[in-house]
């Protein structure tokens, strides 16, 4: 990983937010909506959708912050969002991997043998473990049922396995044969299950994610500060392992929280007005009315899962 890059961003940041600074003492403080227009919203708008996001996503909160970094043109106690223990089970780089195996195995883990009979890779959501356990992934032979226009389905979703003796054995036998590769079989499932469970327990990081307003920009910002399992600070380097690689170091950089006083991975927030002014068109022309703009939030946050794909927070209106 080049780490300089990522310190050079951050220099070339300070420069920015050391301008943008100055140019907030002697911005005067909107309140004419340009929101379908430009995509921007004035700190009354945020405030508005912010309340209606922590109203109907219950782990959004508002926060304070230090009282020496309180903007007058919020409210006292609603100075930003936060939510707090965002879940993060995987990495990027190996959730991109996986589902690279899955799309190579789809194409060559399926297909007819003679007599029916077709080869499925079962364990294909297990395909971490491997690596992780030393497990290998399990492949199992199921049989076509031609005599039935509906496949049975186990309590799992999972067709059956079946087994075809090469000999005249009694059916009775082969009942006990095919319990037992059934029960032998559901074993093998329950022992990768409690696999992926311990797995997940010692990969699973969380995040805290904060939405700022900046109002030389008129637009949110969000900033992210990662923990391990064991609630210990990631490092940048392990933060970026989180982001989406196109824009790590480049739209995504460490700077201080303008409410914490404390480094936090900040995306940058200078396109997000374009970008929400050609959300913004592209319902009106799907539903043919403008979306209001107490629902900026839930589109701004499901802009910015594309930068952070693998950290789970909430941006649905829960009923």
């Amino acid at each position: 990983m080049d780490k300089h890059k990522y310190y050079h961003g951050d220099l070339k940041y300070k420069l920015y937010t050391t301008w943008t600074g100055l140019k907030e003492y002697v911005t005067r403080v909107p309140t004419k909506s340009t929101f379908y227009s430009t995509g921007k919203i004035t700190p009354d708008e945020f405030v508005r959708t912010g309340d209606l996001l922590v109203s109907k996503s219950p782990s959004w909160q508002w926060a304070a912050g230090n009282d020496t970094a309180k903007k007058k043109y919020l409210p006292q106690d609603k100075q930003f969002l936060i939510c707090k223990n965002a879940q993060c089970p995987v990495r990027i780089d190996e959730m991109e991997n996986d589902m690279k195996n899955r799309a190579n195995q789809s194409q060559s883990t399926e297909k007819e043998i003679e007599n029916g009979w077709i080869t499925t890779d079962l364990g294909l959501h297990h395909s971490q473990n491997k690596e992780k356990t030393g497990k290998p992934i399990n492949y199992h032979v199921i049989k076509a049922d031609s005599s039935s226009d509906e496949e049975e389905d186990d309590e799992d979703g999972m067709l059956h396995i079946v087994h075809e003796s090469s000999s005249d054995d009694s059916s009775d036998e082969e009942d006990e044969d095919e319990i037992e590769e059934e029960e032998e079989q559901k074993k093998v499932e329950e022992e990768e299950e409690e696999d992926d469970d311990e797995t997940y327990f010692l990969d699973t990081r969380t995040y805290d994610i904060s939405i700022t307003y900046d109002i030389t920009m008129q637009t949110p910002a969000v900033w992210l500060m990662g923990y391990t399992s064991n609630q210990k600070k990631l490092t940048r380097e392990q933060i970026f392992e989180d982001i989406h690689k196109d824009y790590r170091g480049k739209s995504v950089t460490f700077d201080k929280h303008p409410h914490l006083s404390s480094m936090h991975a900040h995306i940058h927030h200078c396109r997000h007005d374009a970008i929400m002014k050609t959300m913004v068109d592209g319902y009106y022309e799907n539903n043919g009315e403008y979306i209001g703009v107490e629902a900026y939030l839930y589109l701004f946050l499901k802009i910015i899962s594309g930068v952070i794909p693998t950290i789970r927070y909430d941006f649905t209106i829960s009923t």
